[in-house]
This record gives C-alpha cells, structure tokens and sequence, in this order.
C-alpha cells in the first residue's frame, strides 16, 4: 500500500501541473517518495518530465506472449438475469507484469519489508471505448493461457484505476484534473455505476480526450518469477448518452497520504491516530478515523462500500454526526478466500468480504461526512510482514454519487 499511495500522489501532481512547468521529483513534492531509492526517480518521467509507465519488467528481457486476445467481447454478467439494452461487456488484458520470487531482494522487499511485491504504474492503457458511460468495472489476475491465477500463487494486491482529462476534476479535494473511478483488492468485488432499480439512470462517462491509468500492486506466494496479465471487465454504454447522469466516486480514507493535501498537517478533531507513522497499529483494539470531509457539491448517494486488512471488523460512515451506513466484515479460511491485504497472507483466518449499502439519500452542499474504520486483532489476527510484525491497515470508505 505505501507505493499505492506514492504513485497515485505523482499521478495527481502530474495531471494537475502545467505542462510547460514540469514536477519535481523529491521527497518534498511527492508524499511517501523519501522511500524509494533515488536510482527509480528518472524512471517516473521522461526528459521532458512527462509522466511515463513504471513497470517491473526486466529491461532488455523477451516478455511472454498472451494466449489470449487483447480485447474479449462476452455476455452481460453484472446485471443478473436480464441486463439493461444496449450494455457491452469489454474484458481487455493489461501486461505481462513480473512478480519476482519471494526470495527476490527487490526494493520492495529491501526498503518496505515486502517479499514478492510488484508495483506497476501502466499510463495511459487502452480504454474500453472512445466515449461511452461505464456501467461496472472489476478486476482480476490471469496467466499467458488466460486462466485466473490463484491466491495461492498471487494476490492482486490492490489496483486503481485513474482517468484524467479536461473535464475531468476531483469531486473529494478539487485538487488535480484526475479522478479514481475504481479501485479492487484481491477481494474482487465489482463496481457499479448504473442500478437496474434506481430511477436514475447513470454511469461513469468516458470522453475522448481523456486518459486512463492503472496504478496496482501485485504480489507472488510463491519462490518462483511468474508473469500475470492484469484484467479489467468493463460493462458499457457505447458512445455519448446524453440522457444518462453523470456517476462519481467519493473516496474516505483514514490513511494520511490518501488524504486532501490541503489537510495535511490539520489535527485531527477524533484524537491522535492508534496508528504509527507506517500506519501500523499500537493498539489491538481501536477505531480509526479519517478526517471530516465537507461537501462542496449536491447530488444523491446510490450506495456505499469500503475496503479493509485483516482484523478489521467494520466502517461506520458518518452524514451530518449519523451514521449512514456500517460495512461488515465476513471471514473464512485459507488463501483462497482471502480479501485483505497484508505482507504475509497463507493460510489461516482471512477478512473474505465487506457488506455493502444501497442508500439513494441526498448529498448538499456543505453536509459532511466521516468515518471510522473498526479493527480487533482480538478476534482475528492480522498479516505480518516478512519479520513477522504486524503489517500496516487500511481504512477505505467509498461513496457512489450521481451528480
């Protein structure tokens, strides 16, 4: 999670700077980035500091070939039984992407304590159409052959999806030109920007000129190199939809450098943090809070989901001091099932699903909203690192507003 956080903190620097005045790259000017070895700087940009893919792949090294089609057309699958007219379901391959053997002593592994981790940062990949609203997205892992990789083998540690553009702005902090329409853990839930239900019909709109990048991390359980292809399922309406409400995401995060830079160095009006400055907890049983977010937009809230580590029991979101909507955890045992992120994943009780709200509430201007993500390692354990601490948690709220 801390290169996550590196890399989508250069994606929104780099989006918002103007291109006659490129970033700089330093510790100052890029949040988490005193961690990466300086040798990696140059790789972030071009000479003309333009922002280019990070890719763990070995330079000069032939790279496997897929077995399967860049681009697979299928049926409808998240819209159940009878899916809405006209929707397209698009599954687009994105990689090879290496994952060094968990031996390996990469950077990771060297600075972080993360054994068999691959960070990618993948600008500007193909996109599901030229203009179109996105109906769902969701993520997986594949092999050459077009198998799904199991967890036994790898993780899909988490992977966010970020559009830039012209017309694009950030609902959350109004900060850059970009915005993270989606984001997956080896959970693998789907997102949903249209509801079959809901008499508003919307999605997340594409437009020509915009750009779309992957920010993920992948991670190997295994002493073996092996190559995965990274998936994205879109389902879509095809071309402009006028008629259509345009769907955001409104992320909540109780980590700092996901956080508006604008709050950065604001205290905290819940207290000081049960978490150290890695985001590792103190306590065995706490909750954590993110800062308040005041809304600067109207709209209307179709639902609300969130993502947490092993340990984690639920998150509360909070509108106007009340709570909205309480996610909870389900667990279950082995790899297979497991959801939550964490350095040290085989066997034993894993955090398998979070519950989900369906809301159609209104959001106004200046309501604000929190939350409070609810860990106890009393109940059940959380991942390690590679020492065998406890890792870093996360504490994620998201929010799916129509505007």
């Amino acid at each position: 999670m801390k290169s996550l956080v590196i890399l989508s903190s250069i994606a929104a620097l780099a989006a918002s700077a103007p291109v006659a005045d490129p970033p700089k790259i330093n510790k100052d000017t890029v949040p988490g980035l005193k961690v990466v070895p300086k040798n990696l700087y140059p790789k972030l940009f071009d000479a003309n500091g333009k922002l280019q893919s990070v890719l763990s792949n070995p330079e000069g090294v032939a790279l496997p070939k897929s077995e399967r089609p860049e681009i697979q057309i299928e049926p409808s699958k998240d819209f159940g039984a009878s899916p809405p007219a006209g929707i397209i379901r698009k599954k687009i391959r994105y990689g090879p992407y290496r994952l060094p053997p968990t031996s390996e002593k990469n950077w990771q592994r060297e600075h972080m304590n993360l054994a068999g981790m691959a960070d990618e940062y993948h600008y500007n990949i193909t996109k599901p159409c030229t203009e179109c609203m996105i109906a769902s997205l969701s993520a997986n892992l594949e092999d050459a052959s077009g198998k799904l990789v199991p967890s036994a083998n790898a993780w899909l540690h988490h992977s966010a999806v970020v559009i830039a553009g012209p017309q694009i702005h950030d609902p959350v902090c109004g900060e850059s030109k970009t915005e993270t329409l989606f984001s997956s853990g080896n959970e693998r839930s789907v997102t949903r920007f249209h509801s079959l239900t809901a008499p508003i019909k919307s999605g997340y709109r594409v437009r020509p000129d915009d750009t779309i990048t992957v920010v993920g991390e992948y991670k190997s359980e295994i002493d073996t190199e092996q190559y995965v292809w990274l998936t994205l399922t879109w389902e879509i309406f095809d071309g402009p939809q006028p008629a259509m409400k345009d769907a955001h995401v409104i992320w909540m995060s109780t980590i700092n450098g996901l956080n508006c830079a604008k709050d950065a160095g604001v205290k905290n009006p819940f207290g000081e943090t049960n978490l150290t400055a890695a985001g590792v907890p103190k306590v065995k049983a706490f909750s954590e809070h993110s800062m308040p977010w005041t809304s600067p937009i109207n709209g209307t809230m179709l639902g609300m989901g969130g993502h947490l580590h092993d340990g984690g029991m639920s998150i509360e979101l909070y509108q106007n001091g009340k709570v909205l909507c309480e996610t909870k955890a389900t667990y279950a045992s082995g790899p297979a099932a497991a959801g939550a992120m964490g350095s040290n994943h085989a066997g034993g009780d894993h955090l398998s699903a979070l519950s989900s709200c369906p809301l159609m509430k209104p959001l106004k201007v200046n309501d604000k909203f929190w939350l409070a993500a609810n860990y106890d390692f009393t109940k059940h354990a959380g991942s390690v690192t590679e020492s065998g601490d406890l890792d870093e948690i996360m504490g994620v709220g998201v929010i799916l507003l129509v505007t």
